[in-house]
């Protein structure tokens, strides 16, 4: 019986793996990759095509690689007439590459100065740009793109005293169809985002709970992480992500490896949110502004929240904001 388990686990993991394409097999061997050469600028984002190709951006650059590294191609992004040249995290999609481009500058209407904001469209087999759409619903600068449920999903720029993030959901020809507004401060915006086919993953340089924080499709934030996102994230399997970030001692550079969010954190404590919004752990009641004193001082660790379906977004983002001044270390918080 033992041994018919072992080989029923065996042939269940092996199809699995096999379900995997060849390149996100490749890619979760976990071996670091070096984007090869030096760009204008640091690193904004990448893609992957989903079989043997990732899509560098920095500022002024497009960089076609393999999955070592290695440099395909590369070209300047297309400089739209008049305006600065910044991109931002691409996604791919159809055999092409989406570039957000932030003409004015990143955060450049708080200057006074106009929203000139684009999504290039470059081909895979060479890298030449098919089209430019502009995006003017779009303010404070188009960082980042993402392609779900056939639409596409842009972020960017966010003002410091300005409250939540918005995401502007784009029609294939880039026709606005809606917005969702994320109640999630961040420093300086969202810097990239991605979808793994269930959720959504926005990166930032820093935010009140960690560098990078999840979605549902319906943009209520449902988990919190440590670790920095903002130059880049690619969700492989459904549990780990190809995670980006600047060459070591090189602005000018990029690199990769495999990260395992759910290993980056350890449950310390499940709370509960009831109908009105307060806050128990083990089934009593916590105090206003006070958590149990064994789970002040833990680092790189997480807390669960459970939260009732109805429940106003007001007031969990309310107990969200209670439970972080509890605590001074390092944390993840999670929403379930």
């Amino acid at each position: 019986m033992k041994n018919l388990f072992i080989l029923f686990f065996a042939v269940v993991f092996i199809s699995l793996n096999a379900a995997a394409p060849a390149g996100v097999q490749q890619l979760l061997r976990g071996r670091a990759i070096q984007c090869e050469g030096n760009w204008s600028g640091h690193l904004q984002g990448f893609a992957f095509d989903g079989r043997d190709k990732l899509y560098w951006v920095f500022n002024q650059h497009l960089v076609q690689t393999d999955l070592k590294g290695k440099l395909l191609n590369a070209t300047m992004l297309k400089r739209e007439p008049g305006f600065k040249n910044h991109g931002g995290d691409p996604c791919f999609a159809n055999g092409l590459i989406y570039v957000p481009y932030c003409g004015s500058g990143f955060n450049a209407e708080l200057n006074g100065n106009p929203s000139y904001n684009f999504v290039q469209v470059y081909d895979e087999k060479d890298l030449s740009l098919v089209k430019s759409y502009s995006i003017p619903e779009v303010i404070y600068g188009a960082g980042a793109i993402a392609f779900a449920d056939g639409n596409f999903f842009v972020a960017g720029g966010r003002p410091a005293n300005m409250p939540g993030n918005t995401v502007y959901e784009y029609s294939p020809e880039f026709k606005l169809l809606k917005t969702h507004q994320l109640e999630f401060n961040s420093h300086l915006g969202i810097q990239s985002m991605a979808f793994d086919g269930k959720n959504f993953w926005f990166g930032c340089y820093s935010v009140r709970h960690g560098s990078a924080f999840r979605t549902g499709r319906d943009f209520k934030v449902n988990g919190y992480y440590n670790f920095s996102g903002a130059y880049g994230m690619i969700p492989l399997d459904g549990r780990k992500i190809l995670l980006a970030s600047p060459a070591d001692g090189k602005k000018s550079g990029g690199k990769a490896a495999v990260a395992d969010p759910g290993k980056m954190r350890k449950t310390v404590a499940r709370l509960e949110l009831d109908d009105e919004g307060r806050i128990f752990y083990n089934g009593k009641e916590c105090p206003h502004a006070k958590l149990p004193g064994k789970l002040k001082n833990f680092r790189r660790k997480h807390i669960v929240i459970s939260v009732p379906r109805k429940l106003p977004a007001e007031k969990v983002v309310s107990a969200v904001s209670a439970v972080s001044q509890w605590i001074s270390a390092d944390f993840d918080i999670v929403l379930q």
